[in-house]
């Protein structure tokens, strides 16, 4: 007489027919050989999946609609529709707010200098860039010659009369704040007739009205304002006196119906490989020839964002033509993979801290410690394709699968 036992769990999902025969593992019996029409929730029962809704009429437009798990406890973890069009904006459906939309070129300084030109004096100051982060070093005396990057932007079309916010993360080495950075906003490169906000600070910010403007230069520029002594032991040297700027923008702030422009092509479309962070309100976007992005909501000010993440110590490796295609969260890190250069190395960021402000989890500065961020390579051949966190790290190349421990 055949027995067939009431299965209740089946977070597993849905069975490779590797593991059709494997009963002997937990797997196999929270898992489920096929599934149609329905959908398996994180607590383990499996129900019906909700009937279909019209979203929007895209034309003849290419486009991929991905989830936005807004609320996390929700039965189906999704709010809204993040739909991607190859007419070059991303829509999020149903959704209201306040939108910031970023007016730089490579504000993240992912691809070397690009659309920036650089402010310096030959032989007095220095402009320089590495993994993702500009190196600004002034003259070391007191009213000395400045350093820095400038960039034209040519305002969006309706927005010449609209506030729009100016701002910066940096590094400094060292405790002194020594180095004073200036933004500036004027009608020639470098100049600061339209405004000029100084501050010793790491990070900071300014609001600017173009005030019916249609094209502005924006620049950022560091003087010394205090005369350092020598470095103390351990000092980086290359980097003593200097300010590493990490990121820098101009965002247009608006409300109404979410909506972002992207460079996406249909074929980058047809292969970005999307991910929710875990009980979090971010998506992260990768594809080969674009550099990551991430769109976020603020649900404590209603704001949403969608920008290309700002990695501190990117690795050198990534560039156009050569990012990651896929990657994954395990462990408090994010896990990053399938560049092409290097196919059987994938990148572990450093722990996030959920009791601070900062997002590790764009960290990759390499390291001894526990704390740091991770590299390693598989040792056999084959591109990494997927990679999915569970109770171990797995890891799907085109010539296997991989369980990664330690």
């Amino acid at each position: 007489m055949t027995t067939y036992p009431i299965q209740t769990n089946f977070t597993t999902g849905i069975l490779s027919p590797r593991f059709w025969s494997r009963s002997d593992v937990q797997e196999y019996r929270s898992g489920i050989k096929d599934c149609e029409n329905m959908f398996t929730t994180r607590h383990g029962p499996i129900q019906s999946r909700n009937g279909t809704t019209f979203n929007l009429d895209l034309g003849d437009n290419y486009a991929r609609p991905f989830g936005f798990q807004l609320i996390p406890n929700s039965v189906t973890g999704e709010a809204f529709t993040a739909v991607v069009s190859e007419d070059l904006t991303l829509k999020l459906v149903g959704a209201t707010g306040i939108l910031y939309e970023e007016e730089l070129n490579n504000p993240s300084f992912s691809v070397s200098l690009d659309g920036w030109d650089k402010i310096l004096t030959d032989g007095l100051s220095f402009v320089g860039w590495s993994s993702g982060s500009v190196l600004i070093t002034p003259e070391n005396a007191l009213d000395g010659a400045i350093s820095g990057i400038t960039q034209l932007v040519n305002a969006t079309g309706g927005s010449e009369n609209d506030d729009r916010v100016i701002a910066f993360v940096s590094v400094q080495q060292g405790d002194i704040p020594a180095i004073e950075t200036t933004i500036s906003v004027g009608t020639t490169s470098g100049a600061s007739d339209l405004l000029e906000f100084k501050t010793v600070k790491n990070s900071d910010e300014v609001i600017f009205n173009p005030g019916g403007l249609t094209s502005y230069y924006i620049s950022f520029t560091c003087q010394q304002v205090t005369i350092l002594p020598p470095p103390e032991e351990g000092v980086p040297t290359n980097a003593y006196g200097s300010k590493t700027l990490v990121s820098v923008s101009s965002s247009l702030t608006s409300t109404g119906a979410i909506e972002f422009a992207h460079t996406w092509t249909a074929g980058d479309i047809q292969n970005l490989h999307v991910e929710m962070l875990p009980n979090e309100s971010s998506m992260y976007f990768v594809c080969q020839n674009v550099a990551p992005h991430k769109l976020s909501y603020d649900i404590d000010t209603n704001t949403w964002t969608f920008d290309e993440v700002a990695f501190v110590d990117k690795p050198t490796d990534w560039a156009v033509g050569n990012f990651p295609t896929t990657m994954g969260f395990f462990q408090g890190r994010s896990w990053w993979a399938g560049v092409e250069s290097k196919p059987q190395t994938f990148w572990g960021s450093k722990p996030n801290d959920e009791s601070t402000a900062l997002n590790e989890l764009e960290d990759l500065t390499l390291g001894t410690t526990a704390a740091d961020a991770l590299e390693f390579t598989l040792s056999r051949s084959g591109r990494i394709r997927w990679i999915e966190g569970g109770r171990n790290l797995i890891i799907g190349t085109t010539s296997g699968e991989f369980l990664i421990n330690g």
